[in-house]
């Protein structure tokens, strides 16, 4: 969809007063920073979950209800680092009441974040550079209102300049996202940006990890998470995908682990 639309559309809802109606009830918060450092150092892979009941490719679940089933099965695990949450309405189907769930893992709010009045709960909230610079608002203020609100600010960018300008603000955790303008998802953006501007903050590279080798390209290149699609994540897949790319940590291949029977045929 044009980003001009999506712009339009998320306009509308805020005006509607949506994120004012159903704001989440607030809970006890849970630190994405602290938990990616902890799986780190515990010699797990903290992997971020992305959970939508629709994109622009079409659904992903069949219903809102379907994915709250899904969010509160994997919200109950301790092998996943976290849950990013799409809770905008018109366009993903997503719900803000999602944000409330009791969760092991933190909640990543997942929205076209444009007003502050969208920042309203979860653990931690997604503010998109790009998105952030088409409408003129400021990042600064954005970070500053999620602080707020006690909530840590996950500052997505794709370019390396856009890395800097993360690394320049208060952001709690970088996400690079490694779609590129071709529409395709490639781990070079974030192994390119990591070599150029080294970051001591957590950084999560988001999409298009598929193989162990590619898993440990990116963690020796300074990347401390990675985040699983929701075509992935709402699949039946699933178990199978996460668990190739968490034994990748132990230098384990995935024509290895089909011979031991750990993936399905």
């Amino acid at each position: 969809m044009d980003i001009q639309k999506i712009i339009s559309s998320v306009r509308e809802t805020v005006a509607s007063g949506y994120y004012e109606r159903l704001a989440p009830e607030r809970r006890e918060r849970k630190s994405l920073c602290e938990r990616i450092e902890r799986m780190g150092v515990e010699g797990s892979l903290p992997v971020v979950a992305e959970i939508a009941t629709a994109h622009s490719d079409g659904l992903f679940l069949p219903s809102r209800r379907a994915a709250s089933k899904l969010i509160d099965a994997i919200g109950g695990r301790k092998d996943i680092c976290a849950l990013d949450l799409w809770v905008e309405p018109k366009l993903h189907a997503g719900d803000l009441r999602w944000l409330s769930k009791e969760s092991e893992i933190p909640l990543i709010s997942k929205d076209w974040i444009i007003d502050t009045r969208q920042i309203v709960g979860g653990d931690a909230v997604l503010l998109d550079i790009s998105l952030l610079g088409i409408v003129n608002a400021d990042l600064h203020e954005m970070i500053e209102v999620s602080h707020d609100l006690d909530l840590e600010a996950v500052v997505q960018i794709r370019t390396d300049e856009e890395l800097v300008e993360a690394k320049r603000s208060e952001a709690d955790v970088i996400m690079i996202n490694n779609f590129g303008n071709n529409g395709m998802a490639d781990v070079s953006v974030t192994l390119n940006a990591l070599l150029k501007n080294k970051t001591g903050r957590p950084v999560i590279s988001a999409f298009g990890v598929k193989a162990p080798a590619q898993v440990r390209s990116l963690l020796i290149a300074g990347a401390n998470a990675i985040e699983m699609p929701a075509s992935q994540v709402c699949s039946p897949f699933f178990e199978a995908e996460l668990l190739k790319l968490r034994d990748a940590i132990h230098g384990k291949e995935p024509e290895k682990l089909e011979q031991q029977g750990k993936i399905a045929e």
